[in-house]
Protein backbone atom coordinates (compact mmCIF):
# COMPACT_ATOMS: atom_id res chain seq x y z
CA UNK A 1 0.00 0.00 0.00
CA UNK A 2 2.89 2.39 0.80
CA UNK A 3 4.06 1.94 -2.80
CA UNK A 4 0.80 1.57 -4.76
CA UNK A 5 -1.77 3.89 -3.19
CA UNK A 6 -2.51 7.02 -5.31
CA UNK A 7 -3.51 8.88 -2.16
CA UNK A 8 -0.46 10.47 -0.51
CA UNK A 9 -1.83 10.33 3.02
CA UNK A 10 -2.58 6.62 2.79
CA UNK A 11 0.79 5.90 1.21
CA UNK A 12 2.64 7.87 3.92
CA UNK A 13 0.65 6.30 6.74
CA UNK A 14 1.50 2.89 5.33
CA UNK A 15 5.18 3.77 5.53
CA UNK A 16 4.83 4.59 9.22
CA UNK A 17 2.89 1.38 9.84
CA UNK A 18 5.67 -0.64 8.23
CA UNK A 19 8.20 1.08 10.47
CA UNK A 20 6.03 0.54 13.52
CA UNK A 21 5.84 -3.16 12.74
CA UNK A 22 9.61 -3.44 12.58
CA UNK A 23 10.33 -3.03 8.86
CA UNK A 24 13.46 -0.93 9.13
CA UNK A 25 13.67 -0.59 5.35
CA UNK A 26 10.90 1.99 5.66
CA UNK A 27 13.09 4.27 7.79
CA UNK A 28 14.55 6.28 4.93
CA UNK A 29 11.12 6.99 3.42
CA UNK A 30 9.73 7.86 6.86
CA UNK A 31 12.58 10.28 7.52
CA UNK A 32 11.48 12.38 4.54
CA UNK A 33 8.06 12.87 6.14
CA UNK A 34 9.41 14.90 9.09
CA UNK A 35 10.15 17.88 6.85
CA UNK A 36 6.57 19.17 6.95
CA UNK A 37 4.71 20.98 9.74
CA UNK A 38 1.50 18.95 9.84
CA UNK A 39 0.31 16.15 12.11
CA UNK A 40 1.74 13.50 9.81
CA UNK A 41 5.21 15.05 10.14
CA UNK A 42 4.88 15.07 13.92
CA UNK A 43 3.83 11.43 13.89
CA UNK A 44 6.71 10.51 11.59
CA UNK A 45 9.18 12.15 13.98
CA UNK A 46 7.97 9.97 16.87
CA UNK A 47 8.35 6.89 14.72
CA UNK A 48 11.89 7.51 13.53
CA UNK A 49 13.04 8.38 17.07
CA UNK A 50 11.64 5.15 18.45
CA UNK A 51 14.10 2.82 20.20
CA UNK A 52 13.80 0.26 17.41
CA UNK A 53 15.13 2.69 14.83
CA UNK A 54 17.90 3.87 17.13
CA UNK A 55 19.14 0.33 17.73
CA UNK A 56 18.48 -1.26 14.35
CA UNK A 57 19.05 1.44 11.74
CA UNK A 58 22.64 2.36 10.93
CA UNK A 59 22.18 5.31 8.58
CA UNK A 60 19.96 7.56 10.68
CA UNK A 61 18.99 11.22 10.46
CA UNK A 62 21.46 13.63 12.03
CA UNK A 63 20.89 13.66 15.81
CA UNK A 64 21.06 17.47 16.08
CA UNK A 65 18.27 17.80 13.53
CA UNK A 66 16.14 15.35 15.49
CA UNK A 67 16.81 17.13 18.80
CA UNK A 68 15.67 20.49 17.41
CA UNK A 69 12.54 18.90 15.96
CA UNK A 70 11.70 17.08 19.21
CA UNK A 71 12.02 20.27 21.24
CA UNK A 72 9.35 21.86 19.03
CA UNK A 73 7.14 18.77 18.92
CA UNK A 74 3.44 19.41 19.76
CA UNK A 75 2.99 16.05 21.56
CA UNK A 76 5.21 16.89 24.52
CA UNK A 77 4.42 13.80 26.62
CA UNK A 78 5.68 11.48 23.86
CA UNK A 79 8.52 13.65 22.61
CA UNK A 80 10.14 14.42 26.00
CA UNK A 81 11.49 10.90 26.74
CA UNK A 82 12.90 10.72 23.21
CA UNK A 83 14.47 14.13 23.61
CA UNK A 84 15.98 13.11 26.96
CA UNK A 85 17.50 10.01 25.41
CA UNK A 86 19.00 11.87 22.46
CA UNK A 87 20.10 15.06 24.22
CA UNK A 88 20.34 14.35 27.93
CA UNK A 89 17.58 16.84 28.79
CA UNK A 90 15.57 15.81 31.88
CA UNK A 91 12.20 14.12 31.38
CA UNK A 92 9.56 16.33 32.95
CA UNK A 93 6.40 14.68 31.64
CA UNK A 94 4.05 12.09 33.15
CA UNK A 95 3.97 8.46 31.96
CA UNK A 96 2.07 7.65 28.79
CA UNK A 97 0.08 4.64 27.66
CA UNK A 98 2.59 3.85 24.91
CA UNK A 99 4.88 0.92 25.73
CA UNK A 100 7.64 2.04 23.36
CA UNK A 101 7.68 5.55 24.82
CA UNK A 102 7.91 4.15 28.35
CA UNK A 103 10.77 1.87 27.34
CA UNK A 104 12.57 4.92 25.97
CA UNK A 105 11.89 6.67 29.30
CA UNK A 106 13.48 3.73 31.13
CA UNK A 107 16.56 4.02 28.93
CA UNK A 108 16.82 7.80 29.37
CA UNK A 109 16.29 7.69 33.14
CA UNK A 110 18.46 4.59 33.69
CA UNK A 111 15.66 2.58 35.22
CA UNK A 112 17.72 -0.56 35.66
CA UNK A 113 14.90 -2.68 37.05
CA UNK A 114 12.72 -1.95 34.02
CA UNK A 115 15.61 -2.68 31.65
CA UNK A 116 16.41 -5.96 33.40
CA UNK A 117 12.78 -7.03 33.24
CA UNK A 118 12.89 -6.36 29.50
CA UNK A 119 15.59 -9.05 29.23
CA UNK A 120 12.76 -11.58 29.62
CA UNK A 121 10.56 -9.96 26.96
CA UNK A 122 9.07 -12.12 24.22
CA UNK A 123 10.29 -9.49 21.78
CA UNK A 124 13.83 -10.45 20.74
CA UNK A 125 14.54 -6.91 19.56
CA UNK A 126 13.58 -5.53 22.96
CA UNK A 127 15.78 -8.06 24.73
CA UNK A 128 18.71 -7.02 22.54
CA UNK A 129 18.06 -3.30 23.14
CA UNK A 130 17.83 -3.80 26.89
CA UNK A 131 21.04 -5.85 26.97
CA UNK A 132 22.90 -3.28 24.87
CA UNK A 133 21.73 -0.47 27.13
CA UNK A 134 22.73 -2.32 30.30
CA UNK A 135 26.19 -2.92 28.83
CA UNK A 136 26.47 0.81 28.12
CA UNK A 137 25.47 1.60 31.70
CA UNK A 138 27.87 -1.06 33.08
CA UNK A 139 24.99 -3.02 34.63
CA UNK A 140 25.18 -6.09 32.37
CA UNK A 141 25.67 -8.82 34.98
CA UNK A 142 22.30 -10.46 34.15
CA UNK A 143 22.38 -10.41 30.34
CA UNK A 144 23.87 -13.93 30.05
CA UNK A 145 20.69 -15.73 28.91
CA UNK A 146 20.02 -13.07 26.27
CA UNK A 147 23.61 -13.27 25.05
CA UNK A 148 23.52 -17.06 24.76
CA UNK A 149 20.15 -17.15 22.98
CA UNK A 150 20.91 -14.37 20.50
CA UNK A 151 21.72 -14.99 16.85
CA UNK A 152 25.36 -14.85 15.79
CA UNK A 153 24.80 -11.34 14.44
CA UNK A 154 23.40 -10.04 17.72
CA UNK A 155 25.93 -12.01 19.78
CA UNK A 156 28.72 -10.32 17.88
CA UNK A 157 27.19 -6.86 18.33
CA UNK A 158 26.60 -7.39 22.07
CA UNK A 159 30.15 -8.67 22.50
CA UNK A 160 31.50 -5.68 20.62
CA UNK A 161 29.56 -3.41 23.00
CA UNK A 162 31.19 -5.19 25.95
CA UNK A 163 34.63 -4.74 24.41
CA UNK A 164 33.91 -1.08 23.69
CA UNK A 165 32.93 -0.55 27.34
CA UNK A 166 36.32 -2.09 28.35
CA UNK A 167 34.87 -3.28 31.66
CA UNK A 168 35.14 -6.93 32.74
CA UNK A 169 31.87 -8.64 33.68
CA UNK A 170 32.80 -11.63 35.90
CA UNK A 171 29.17 -12.75 36.11
CA UNK A 172 29.25 -13.54 32.38
CA UNK A 173 32.32 -15.79 32.50
CA UNK A 174 30.37 -19.06 32.11
CA UNK A 175 28.25 -17.62 29.30
CA UNK A 176 31.26 -16.28 27.43
CA UNK A 177 33.11 -19.58 27.81
CA UNK A 178 30.09 -21.47 26.50
CA UNK A 179 29.79 -19.17 23.49
CA UNK A 180 33.50 -19.40 22.68
CA UNK A 181 33.30 -23.19 22.89
CA UNK A 182 30.14 -23.76 20.84
CA UNK A 183 29.89 -21.00 18.24
CA UNK A 184 30.77 -21.71 14.64
CA UNK A 185 31.24 -18.02 13.94
CA UNK A 186 34.90 -16.98 14.00
CA UNK A 187 34.18 -13.35 14.88
CA UNK A 188 31.89 -14.33 17.75
CA UNK A 189 34.47 -16.77 19.11
CA UNK A 190 37.22 -14.15 18.99
CA UNK A 191 34.99 -11.51 20.58
CA UNK A 192 33.81 -13.82 23.38
CA UNK A 193 37.40 -14.73 24.19
CA UNK A 194 38.45 -11.08 24.11
CA UNK A 195 35.56 -10.15 26.43
CA UNK A 196 36.69 -12.82 28.89
CA UNK A 197 40.21 -11.46 28.75
CA UNK A 198 39.10 -8.02 29.93
CA UNK A 199 39.23 -9.40 33.45
CA UNK A 200 42.60 -9.80 35.22
CA UNK A 201 41.90 -13.00 37.15
CA UNK A 202 39.51 -15.16 35.13
CA UNK A 203 40.37 -18.83 34.56
CA UNK A 204 42.54 -18.46 31.48
CA UNK A 205 43.32 -22.16 31.32
CA UNK A 206 39.64 -23.00 30.88
CA UNK A 207 39.47 -20.65 27.92
CA UNK A 208 42.60 -22.06 26.30
CA UNK A 209 41.58 -25.66 26.96
CA UNK A 210 38.40 -25.11 24.98
CA UNK A 211 40.41 -25.11 21.76
CA UNK A 212 44.18 -24.99 22.19
CA UNK A 213 44.63 -24.75 18.41
CA UNK A 214 42.19 -21.87 17.96
CA UNK A 215 44.27 -18.88 16.86
CA UNK A 216 41.49 -16.43 17.70
CA UNK A 217 41.26 -17.60 21.30
CA UNK A 218 45.05 -17.58 21.63
CA UNK A 219 45.26 -14.08 20.20
CA UNK A 220 42.52 -12.84 22.54
CA UNK A 221 44.30 -14.38 25.52
CA UNK A 222 47.67 -12.86 24.60
CA UNK A 223 46.11 -9.42 24.30
CA UNK A 224 44.15 -9.70 27.54
CA UNK A 225 44.73 -7.77 30.76
CA UNK A 226 45.75 -10.64 33.01
CA UNK A 227 47.55 -10.84 36.29
CA UNK A 228 51.14 -12.02 35.83
CA UNK A 229 50.34 -15.37 37.46
CA UNK A 230 47.34 -15.98 35.18
CA UNK A 231 49.29 -14.98 32.09
CA UNK A 232 52.22 -17.23 33.01
CA UNK A 233 49.88 -20.21 33.52
CA UNK A 234 48.28 -19.63 30.13
CA UNK A 235 51.56 -19.20 28.27
CA UNK A 236 52.93 -22.31 29.98
CA UNK A 237 49.90 -24.30 28.84
CA UNK A 238 50.33 -23.09 25.24
CA UNK A 239 54.03 -23.97 25.33
CA UNK A 240 53.21 -27.51 26.46
CA UNK A 241 50.69 -27.75 23.63
CA UNK A 242 53.36 -26.76 21.10
CA UNK A 243 51.63 -23.43 20.42
CA UNK A 244 54.47 -21.18 21.57
CA UNK A 245 55.78 -19.33 18.52
CA UNK A 246 57.01 -15.77 19.02
CA UNK A 247 56.65 -14.94 15.34
CA UNK A 248 52.90 -15.67 15.40
CA UNK A 249 50.37 -12.86 15.77
CA UNK A 250 49.98 -11.64 19.34
CA UNK A 251 53.00 -13.33 20.88
CA UNK A 252 54.95 -10.07 21.00
CA UNK A 253 52.76 -9.22 24.00
CA UNK A 254 54.41 -12.05 25.92
CA UNK A 255 57.76 -10.28 25.58
CA UNK A 256 56.61 -6.98 27.05
CA UNK A 257 58.18 -5.94 30.32
CA UNK A 258 56.45 -7.31 33.38
CA UNK A 259 54.10 -9.71 31.57
CA UNK A 260 56.00 -12.81 32.72
CA UNK A 261 58.16 -13.37 35.82
CA UNK A 262 61.93 -13.62 35.36
CA UNK A 263 61.97 -17.30 36.28
CA UNK A 264 59.18 -18.28 33.88
CA UNK A 265 61.37 -19.53 31.02
CA UNK A 266 63.76 -21.41 33.30
CA UNK A 267 60.89 -23.08 35.16
CA UNK A 268 59.30 -24.72 32.10
CA UNK A 269 62.36 -25.02 29.82
CA UNK A 270 63.55 -28.53 30.82
CA UNK A 271 60.26 -30.25 29.93
CA UNK A 272 59.98 -28.72 26.46
CA UNK A 273 61.04 -30.15 23.07
CA UNK A 274 63.94 -28.44 21.36
CA UNK A 275 61.74 -26.40 18.98
CA UNK A 276 59.91 -24.86 21.93
CA UNK A 277 63.18 -24.39 23.83
CA UNK A 278 64.43 -22.24 20.96
CA UNK A 279 61.34 -20.03 21.25
CA UNK A 280 61.74 -19.81 25.03
CA UNK A 281 65.33 -18.67 24.63
CA UNK A 282 64.14 -15.92 22.28
CA UNK A 283 61.64 -14.88 24.93
CA UNK A 284 64.36 -14.83 27.57
CA UNK A 285 66.47 -12.64 25.28
CA UNK A 286 63.61 -10.14 25.07
CA UNK A 287 63.17 -10.21 28.84
CA UNK A 288 66.88 -9.58 29.34
CA UNK A 289 66.72 -6.57 27.04
CA UNK A 290 63.88 -5.12 29.14
CA UNK A 291 65.63 -5.79 32.44
CA UNK A 292 68.87 -3.94 31.64
CA UNK A 293 70.64 -6.04 34.28
CA UNK A 294 73.19 -8.61 33.19
CA UNK A 295 73.29 -10.15 36.66
CA UNK A 296 69.57 -11.04 36.69
CA UNK A 297 68.26 -14.61 36.69
CA UNK A 298 67.32 -14.39 33.00
CA UNK A 299 70.94 -13.69 32.03
CA UNK A 300 72.11 -16.53 34.26
CA UNK A 301 69.71 -18.90 32.52
CA UNK A 302 70.95 -17.88 29.07
CA UNK A 303 74.60 -18.31 30.08
CA UNK A 304 74.03 -21.75 31.56
CA UNK A 305 71.97 -22.81 28.55
CA UNK A 306 74.61 -21.64 26.09
CA UNK A 307 77.16 -23.92 27.78
CA UNK A 308 75.01 -26.86 28.81
CA UNK A 309 72.88 -27.94 25.86
CA UNK A 310 73.79 -30.59 23.33
CA UNK A 311 71.28 -29.48 20.70
CA UNK A 312 73.10 -27.38 18.10
CA UNK A 313 70.18 -25.09 17.22
CA UNK A 314 69.31 -24.49 20.87
CA UNK A 315 72.96 -23.81 21.72
CA UNK A 316 73.37 -21.40 18.80
CA UNK A 317 70.19 -19.57 19.75
CA UNK A 318 71.36 -19.13 23.35
CA UNK A 319 74.81 -17.90 22.30
CA UNK A 320 73.44 -15.40 19.82
CA UNK A 321 70.92 -14.20 22.38
CA UNK A 322 73.84 -13.29 24.62
CA UNK A 323 75.89 -11.80 21.80
CA UNK A 324 73.03 -9.66 20.43
CA UNK A 325 72.05 -8.27 23.79
CA UNK A 326 73.04 -4.61 24.08
CA UNK A 327 74.47 -5.31 27.54
CA UNK A 328 77.08 -7.48 25.86
CA UNK A 329 78.64 -4.48 24.12
CA UNK A 330 78.59 -2.28 27.20
CA UNK A 331 79.71 -4.65 29.92
CA UNK A 332 81.13 -7.79 28.35
CA UNK A 333 82.92 -6.25 25.39
CA UNK A 334 85.07 -8.95 23.85
CA UNK A 335 82.92 -11.96 24.77
CA UNK A 336 79.52 -12.35 26.44
CA UNK A 337 81.10 -14.39 29.21
CA UNK A 338 84.70 -13.43 30.12
CA UNK A 339 86.60 -16.08 32.08
CA UNK A 340 86.52 -14.49 35.50
CA UNK A 341 86.03 -16.23 38.82
CA UNK A 342 83.17 -13.91 39.79
CA UNK A 343 81.36 -14.71 36.53
CA UNK A 344 81.83 -18.45 36.95
CA UNK A 345 80.61 -18.52 40.55
CA UNK A 346 77.63 -16.34 39.67
CA UNK A 347 76.46 -18.77 36.98
CA UNK A 348 77.58 -22.11 38.50
CA UNK A 349 77.95 -23.59 41.94
CA UNK A 350 81.67 -24.20 41.63
CA UNK A 351 84.72 -23.94 39.38
CA UNK A 352 84.63 -27.74 39.01
CA UNK A 353 81.14 -27.60 37.55
CA UNK A 354 82.10 -24.84 35.14
CA UNK A 355 85.20 -26.60 33.82
CA UNK A 356 83.05 -29.68 33.20
CA UNK A 357 80.42 -27.78 31.17
CA UNK A 358 83.17 -25.86 29.35
CA UNK A 359 84.62 -29.15 28.15
CA UNK A 360 81.13 -30.29 27.21
CA UNK A 361 80.40 -27.25 25.03
CA UNK A 362 83.83 -27.38 23.42
CA UNK A 363 83.26 -30.98 22.38
CA UNK A 364 79.66 -30.41 21.29
CA UNK A 365 80.48 -27.38 19.16
CA UNK A 366 83.66 -28.73 17.58
CA UNK A 367 82.09 -28.69 14.10
CA UNK A 368 79.93 -25.62 14.68
CA UNK A 369 82.04 -22.85 13.14
CA UNK A 370 80.04 -19.92 14.48
CA UNK A 371 80.00 -21.02 18.11
CA UNK A 372 83.50 -22.45 17.89
CA UNK A 373 84.75 -18.99 16.94
CA UNK A 374 82.86 -17.44 19.85
CA UNK A 375 84.42 -19.97 22.22
CA UNK A 376 87.82 -19.09 20.75
CA UNK A 377 87.20 -15.48 21.79
CA UNK A 378 86.15 -16.68 25.23
CA UNK A 379 89.42 -18.61 25.61
CA UNK A 380 91.53 -15.81 24.23
CA UNK A 381 91.94 -13.93 27.48
CA UNK A 382 92.16 -15.15 31.06
CA UNK A 383 93.43 -13.60 34.25
CA UNK A 384 95.58 -14.77 37.12
CA UNK A 385 92.75 -15.18 39.60
CA UNK A 386 90.87 -17.48 37.26
CA UNK A 387 93.95 -19.61 36.56
CA UNK A 388 94.71 -20.02 40.25
CA UNK A 389 91.09 -21.13 40.86
CA UNK A 390 91.21 -23.56 37.91
CA UNK A 391 94.52 -25.03 39.16
CA UNK A 392 92.70 -26.26 42.26
CA UNK A 393 90.50 -28.53 40.09
CA UNK A 394 93.00 -30.96 38.49
CA UNK A 395 90.42 -33.69 37.82
CA UNK A 396 88.35 -31.34 35.66
CA UNK A 397 91.28 -29.40 34.21
CA UNK A 398 93.23 -32.38 32.80
CA UNK A 399 90.58 -33.57 30.29
CA UNK A 400 89.96 -29.96 29.29
CA UNK A 401 93.65 -29.44 28.46
CA UNK A 402 93.76 -32.77 26.63
CA UNK A 403 90.82 -31.76 24.48
CA UNK A 404 92.33 -28.38 23.60
CA UNK A 405 95.64 -29.96 22.68
CA UNK A 406 94.59 -33.13 20.86
CA UNK A 407 90.84 -33.09 20.07
CA UNK A 408 89.81 -29.57 19.23
CA UNK A 409 91.17 -29.62 15.68
CA UNK A 410 92.43 -26.04 16.03
CA UNK A 411 95.53 -25.14 14.06
CA UNK A 412 96.55 -22.68 16.75
CA UNK A 413 96.63 -22.82 20.51
CA UNK A 414 94.20 -20.63 22.44
CA UNK A 415 95.60 -18.23 24.98
CA UNK A 416 93.81 -20.24 27.64
CA UNK A 417 95.71 -23.36 26.55
CA UNK A 418 99.04 -21.55 26.63
CA UNK A 419 98.27 -20.12 30.06
CA UNK A 420 97.24 -23.53 31.38
CA UNK A 421 100.42 -25.12 30.06
CA UNK A 422 102.48 -22.42 31.68
CA UNK A 423 100.58 -22.96 34.88
CA UNK A 424 101.20 -26.72 34.78
CA UNK A 425 104.89 -25.99 34.26
CA UNK A 426 104.85 -24.11 37.54
CA UNK A 427 104.73 -20.67 35.98
CA UNK A 428 101.56 -19.39 37.65
CA UNK A 429 101.18 -15.63 37.24
CA UNK A 430 101.17 -13.38 40.26
CA UNK A 431 97.69 -12.91 41.74
CA UNK A 432 98.38 -9.20 41.91
CA UNK A 433 98.55 -9.16 38.12
CA UNK A 434 94.75 -9.21 37.51
CA UNK A 435 95.10 -9.17 33.73
CA UNK A 436 98.47 -10.81 33.67
CA UNK A 437 97.61 -13.51 31.19
CA UNK A 438 96.62 -13.32 27.55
Amino acid sequence: MSERSPINVIRNLAILVRLRLGDMTAYREASYLIEGDDELSAEALLHITNWRCTYFVDDRVNAYKLIDALRAHPMRDYAAPRLAWHSGDPVETPPTDDADTEFIRAIAERQYAVLESALASEDAAKRYAAATTLILYKQARNIGPVLRAASSKFQFELLQSILLAKTPIPELSEDLLAIAETTQNVKVCRSAAAALCLGPTFDALRLLQIAPDNRDIIHAFLNGKHDSEVFAAGVGFLARQGRFQLSDMGWDNATKEGRLPDDFVESIYPEMPSATQVELIKLAEKQLGHRGDYRCSVARFLVRTAFATSDELVRDTAWWALIRNPLHNEFMKFTPFPLRVENVLWAWESMEEFLTVLLHVLRASKDDRNISDELGKLLYQTNAKFLHAAAKCPDQLAPLVHHLEFESGRVYATQFELDIKAMLAGQLPDLDDEEGCG
